[in-house]
């Protein structure tokens, strides 16, 4: 049986996205878990934002939040 493997994918509030130093060959669990990190949403994320509100805001205004998704390989 071939399990279904999975590859992490940044989304930008730009449009743009990336797989660039990004963990792949992940399993279904294993890349739900990571989404779920606060650590892969700029707007969570304590080395990020760090819920610092006008952070957030110049950030939004400039187009830079991004968060963590997945895709299959």
């Amino acid at each position: 049986m071939n399990e279904r493997l999975y590859k992490i994918v940044r989304f930008r509030q730009s449009g743009t996205s990336t797989t660039r130093n990004m963990p792949k060959n992940l399993t279904l669990k294993q890349a739900q878990e990571h989404c779920s990190d606060p650590e892969t949403s700029s707007k969570t994320a304590k080395r990020g934002c760090n819920g610092n509100d006008a952070r957030i805001a110049r950030w939004s205004e400039k187009g830079k939040h991004w968060f963590d998704g997945y895709t299959e390989q």
